[in-house]
């Protein structure tokens, strides 16, 4: 049977990495941190990475997400020289703010940013050690950054509030 075993940390990794925004393919997932296709596959089919990625798609955190982006719209409204364009978007943002306050979202979903420098982290790393490594030595350095990064992001996905403090 062969393979790499993987850590249950680092596939916890890879399914935060799958449920963050923009929303990487499987084949993405696996060109980016390693794991092959046919393991990423197994391991959705096993845990319901589908589902539990659309049930996180309409989570608090993404409602948060839509009554953030209204208000921001909501923003310039409030400088016009039309005190009827000012009172409908004071009432808009004293909406949105009893919304959030009522369903308790107002805070800030780091997990997807945690997800995002990670992949943002490897791909810089990857141009560097090309660029700085002599090419017999990069496959052993990219492996050791690889399973750095693999952990570290494991450590971010499970908490990202104490590492991104």
């Amino acid at each position: 049977m062969g393979g790499q075993a993987y850590s249950d940390a680092v596939r916890k990794a890879i399914f935060e990495a799958y449920c963050a925004a923009p929303y990487p393919t499987l084949e993405d997932l696996a060109q980016r941190f390693g794991p092959s296709l046919k393991t990423l596959l197994r391991w959705s089919k096993e845990q319901n990475w589908p589902q539990e990625r659309e049930r996180r798609q309409s989570s608090p955190a993404r409602l948060d997400q839509a009554l953030l982006k209204a208000l921001s719209m909501t923003m310039e409204a409030l400088e016009s020289p039309d005190p009827t364009v000012r009172k409908e978007a004071v009432r808009t943002c004293y909406e949105i703010s009893v919304i959030r306050q009522k369903t308790n979202t107002n805070q800030v979903d780091r997990g997807p940013i945690a997800v995002s420098l990670v992949a943002d982290l490897s791909e810089f790393a990857r141009l560097e050690i090309a660029k700085r490594t002599a090419p017999e030595s990069r496959k052993m350095v990219t492996e050791v950054l690889a399973g750095i990064l693999l952990d570290w992001s494991a450590r971010v996905a499970a908490n990202p509030e104490e590492v991104l403090a």
